[in-house]
C-alpha cells in the first residue's frame, strides 16, 4: 500500500472520530460531508479606486486647520459622477473624513452658488 495513502486515510479517520465537517478533494476522490454557502453577493464598485482622490486632492493639499476652501459644483457636475450637490457635498465630507479623520472637516452645501464650502477643524 501506498505511505501517502495510508496517512491520508488515517487523516480522515482521525477528522471522523472528533467528528468534524469536512470537504477534501483529492487524487483518490471526495470525502466528507460539508456543504458550503454560496459566497455573498459583492456591491459593484461605483467609481474606480482612487477616483476620488485624483479629484479632491488637488483641492485641499496644503489646508491646514481653520483654512476654508470653496468647492464649485458645475466642474464636479461634467465629471457626471455626482447627482446632486448634496451627494457631492457628502461624498467629499466622506472622503475628508477617511483621509484626516472622523470631525475633521465641517461642510455646507451652498444651493444658490452652487458650491460647497469646507472647514478643516482639526
Amino acid at each position: 500500500m501506498n505511505p501517502r495513502k495510508a496517512f491520508f486515510d488515517r487523516s480522515i479517520a482521525v477528522l471522523d472520530s472528533l467528528g468534524c465537517k469536512y470537504k477534501i478533494q483529492s487524487e483518490w476522490g471526495e470525502f466528507g460531508t460539508l456543504e458550503l454557502a454560496a459566497p455573498k453577493k459583492t456591491r459593484n464598485q461605483y467609481r474606480p479606486r482612487g477616483y476620488l482622490d485624483s479629484i479632491f486632492s488637488p483641492m485641499f493639499d496644503g489646508m491646514n486647520v481653520g483654512d476654508v476652501v470653496i468647492v464649485r459644483y458645475e466642474p464636479l457636475k461634467k465629471l457626471n459622477v455626482f447627482q446632486s450637490i448634496q451627494e457631492a457635498g457628502k461624498t467629499l465630507h466622506k472622503w475628508f473624513c477617511r483621509q484626516y479623520g472622523t470631525g475633521s472637516v465641517t461642510y455646507h452645501t451652498n444651493k444658490k452658488d452652487q458650491s460647497i464650502e469646507v472647514m478643516r477643524l482639526k
